[in-house]
């Protein structure tokens, strides 16, 4: 029995090596979030139920102790315990991390069909993105601008190629945040390079378009933007926007004041002098509108799967990496840059409650997608299903996307394999119930006291004074 003990103990350790709890992004959380919502309370901005709800649920996200799927093998009985997800879609690192897995490979494997792709990326100015984050119709209907814009283009290229009735098709991701968590809506669509139509012959084939010339790109944006000033012309009332929207936009302008956070750069020296005269030159297919920004630069190969599967990764990335994100209590948070900025930041750091703030911003509603179909990659799009990609394997989605189905896709690894001796790993329960799952695990060894979350810090005390005769 200690054996099998200690073998659990074991396969626990490597199949989650890394103990959310001890993490910068859960202490954080748990030790400030309390503090956070009543705050917003006395300050008459309550968030909404759904952004509290993804805030508390993160810290239960990995932890054995709040829910477990009890694995058996069924040649030597070796038992292994997994730690259940949140399923949060606004920052949570594990399950945004999941989802990015999942989505890139459906989307190569099963709707990207095999033809040259283009990543066409649409910025919007920064009095703008503020707007967006809250008014989820009003992002669509910009998406539709855009999509229509380049679809246009690719169905003008074929009609003038021979072919009749020609049709485009693209996928649009919804991006909520820059490297620092401000909110900051953009869009990033992968369309297929080129449009399919019927040549002389009646037969439906691909025609590649030539890559974009920068006047056409900038065509492209010229038409969007005014297409998008007139829309927001006519929806300069803010009647369609809902309390919860509201309680959001006010968390994110307290969540972005300038005392809040601040910016970091190395310091100078002699080894900088080629940086600081160093100039970011754009690339050749891309322009700039009013604050609108549109690139068109990176095109994938029909047959690149790798390289297309690494691009749609990108498109769908949680906003934060916890090797990142640094916690020195009892209040900095400093958060690594991806890339430095034009200005040599490298760096930014913000209180615990300016850095919970943006995470509430992120989270998207319930029921909204930010993945969108169009044209003929569209889900009841006529003739789809003799376009999109035949998947080579007869499994479902469903299978696909299971936790050991992801992880032997992104790292090689069989984690339903059992390592002491190659049998398969048997779901016996999930278990919800948290005395069980304390006895389950008190059972395996693996059980450990949960860290506590901290409660609402009170007001400061009142300074004590003195009299003197």
């Amino acid at each position: 029995m200690d054996g099998a003990e200690s073998g659990a103990e074991r396969e626990r350790q490597d199949s989650s090596p890394r103990d959310p709890e001890r993490g910068a992004l859960h202490r954080i959380v748990r030790e400030h979030l309390a503090t956070f919502l009543e705050e917003r309370e006395e300050a008459g901005t309550p968030l909404p139920k759904f952004v509290r709800k993804e805030l508390k649920g993160y810290l239960d996200c990995g932890r054995l102790s709040a829910g477990c799927a009890h694995f058996r093998c069924s040649g030597c009985g070796l038992d292994r315990v997994t730690a259940l997800s949140c399923k949060g879609r606004g920052f949570c690192p594990r399950c945004c991390g999941r989802r990015m897995t999942e989505e890139a490979r459906h989307l190569t494997e099963r709707v990207l069909p095999h033809e040259r792709t283009r990543h066409w990326v649409l910025s919007f100015p920064f009095a703008l993105r503020a707007a967006l984050g809250f008014h989820h119709d009003l992002v669509l209907a910009l998406s539709r601008i855009l999509t229509e814009q380049i679809e246009g283009r690719y169905r003008r290229l074929a009609e003038e190629a021979g072919l009749s009735s020609p049709r485009a098709g693209s996928v649009t991701v919804i991006q909520r945040f820059s490297s620092d968590l401000r909110l900051n809506v953009h869009l990033h669509a992968a369309h297929l390079d080129g449009a399919y139509g019927k040549n002389a012959r009646g037969e439906e084939v691909f025609f590649t378009a030539p890559a974009p010339s920068p006047k056409e790109v900038e065509e492209i944006l010229a038409q969007t933007v005014e297409h998008t000033l007139a829309l927001l012309g006519d929806r300069a009332s803010d009647d369609d926007i809902d309390d919860d929207e509201r309680a959001l936009a006010a968390q994110y302008l307290a969540a972005t004041r300038l005392s809040g956070s601040e910016k970091h750069a190395p310091d100078d020296d002699d080894d900088d002098d080629e940086l600081k005269g160093q100039v970011v030159l754009p690339t050749r297919r891309k322009a700039r509108i009013d604050g609108f920004d549109l690139d068109a630069e990176t095109a994938i190969g029909a047959h690149d799967h790798a390289r297309r599967e690494r691009l749609l990764r990108y498109l769908v990335r949680p906003p934060l990496s916890l090797d990142r994100l640094t916690y020195q209590p009892p209040g900095l948070v400093v958060l690594e840059l991806k890339k430095p900025w034009q200005d040599r930041t490298t760096h930014v750091s913000m209180t615990p409650d300016v850095f919970l703030g943006r995470l509430a911003s992120l989270v998207p509603r319930p029921r909204v997608n930010t993945l969108i179909y169009y044209g003929v990659l569209a889900g009841n799009a006529r003739g789809r299903e003799k376009l999109v990609p035949k998947p080579t394997r007869k499994t479902t989605r469903r299978e696909d996307s299971a936790f050991a189905a992801l992880m032997k896709n992104s790292f090689g690894i069989d984690i339903s394999s059992c390592r002491r001796c190659a049998g398969r790993m048997v779901l016996v329960a999930v278990i919800l119930d948290r005395k069980e799952v304390r006895r389950l695990l008190q059972n395996l060894r693996v059980w450990s006291d949960p860290l506590p979350v901290h409660p609402a810090r009170g007001p400061p005390d009142e300074p004590e004074t003195f009299e003197f005769p």
